[in-house]
């Protein structure tokens, strides 16, 4: 009886998206294109219809007026999550009691690192031309995860990591003791940290999971810094400027209590590049390849 049921009400969606939701989509899109081209002072084989003036154009201004809404969203979430990111980095939120904690140091060396999806394709490995000496900056490295991926591959490379979480490289202190590992505290938007870097002084320098953490202000303000942390990245690298981030359109979502999320098209960032290099895209990866 309850699958008979759920069948039906299958059956009943179906129609409905088939015979009322398509058609009335269409309809509206239709007249909103000529409406469009009309105001745009285009000339068009047909003209809006009149129903649609009068009914469907109120649809038009209300889907415009969304539109508005979620820039202005966007940016309140960018704005606020400026302020509430602080609380979750600098003030260890994340991190609370990861030092000589043993559960963590446990769950930390049983979880793999971004970084192995690179690792693990010889193919791309070989196109990128990362050999076993290469150097390593790992941008906002956390308490290493990524670290001791490149070690555990290439454990004759040098690596240097910053945070801006004092819990995090106080665990990266300890946890990479005696091996070629530099790490310290600092902020992606400390503009005189990149300074000590001469043109091509890096390898390959990385970005993993924390990239779409980078904002402020609003997405016109983000996207300057961007642009700007990955300009500095171009011109330190040697080889590589490594993004390890899930590659989606445009999306914005808070995450969590102090943290929210703003994913893009990262490959705008390297468009003023594009003598320097080549893009590379693997499995949630996009790399920047210098000629």
């Amino acid at each position: 009886m309850t699958k008979m049921i759920k069948k039906s009400v299958q059956h009943l969606l179906r129609v409905v998206a088939d015979r009322v939701i398509f058609p009335l989509s269409r309809w509206h899109r239709s007249n909103a294109f000529l409406y469009e081209r009309h105001l745009w002072g285009e000339s068009t084989p047909d003209d809006p219809s009149c129903l649609w003036l009068a009914i469907g154009l109120l649809g038009y201004k209300c889907q415009k007026a969304a539109e508005l809404v979620r820039g202005y969203y966007l940016d309140a979430v960018i704005n606020n999550y400026s302020v509430l990111l602080k609380k979750h980095y600098v003030e260890n939120y994340a991190y609370q009691n990861v030092i000589n904690n043993e559960a963590y140091v446990r769950e930390f060396n049983g979880t793999r690192g971004t970084i192995k999806d690179l690792f693990e394709n010889p193919t791309l490995l070989g196109a990128l031309k990362v050999t076993g000496h290469d150097s390593f900056l790992d941008c906002g490295c956390g308490p290493g995860r990524n670290i001791r991926e490149i070690l555990h591959y290439l454990p004759e490379a040098r690596v240097e990591g910053f945070d801006i979480s004092r819990a995090a490289i106080e665990f990266a202190d300890e946890h990479f003791k005696g091996q070629n590992v530099v790490a310290s505290r600092a902020s992606v938007l400390d503009w005189g940290l990149y300074q000590k870097y001469q043109n091509g002084s890096v390898d390959n320098v990385l970005f993993a999971n924390m990239f779409a953490t980078i904002y402020d202000k609003s997405v016109t303000e983000t996207r300057k810094i961007r642009q700007r942390i990955i300009d500095e990245a171009v011109r330190i690298s040697g080889k590589n400027v490594i993004l390890s981030e899930y590659i989606v359109p445009e999306n914005i979502f808070i995450e969590q209590k102090y943290r929210a999320i703003f994913q893009e098209d990262y490959s705008r960032y390297f468009e003023k590049h594009s003598r320097a290099g080549d893009l590379v895209f693997g499995k949630n990866m996009l790399i920047f390849h210098k000629k």
